[in-house]
């Protein structure tokens, strides 16, 4: 496309992969090990780098102001980065 990811291309991403399609009782182990693999330096949060850093190894590039709107997307305490509860949250609907 344009070089680099939406927020919309992320999430069909995640939920296509295979990383967040197995059964219910698998599903917060699954999402577990999406955020452990996006929590690059395991401080417990992903924040924009982070971002930037995964979707540009799997080839895709990404803008810094993309990586923003991501995270404010689902960053529900306005810390400018998103925590394991704040990411289930917005990949599943709930929590």
């Amino acid at each position: 496309g344009n070089g680099t990811v939406e927020f919309a291309e992320f999430e069909n991403f995640m939920l296509t992969s295979g990383v967040l399609n197995k059964i219910p009782d698998e599903m917060d182990e699954n999402l577990r090990d999406a955020f452990k693999i996006l929590d690059k330096n395991n401080d417990g949060y992903i924040d924009k780098e982070e971002l930037i850093f995964y979707m540009t190894k799997f080839g895709d590039k990404m803008a810094v102001k993309d990586a923003e709107e991501m995270i404010e997307e689902a960053d529900q305490n306005g810390d400018g980065r998103i925590d394991y509860k704040e990411y289930v949250r917005h990949m599943t609907g709930k929590l």
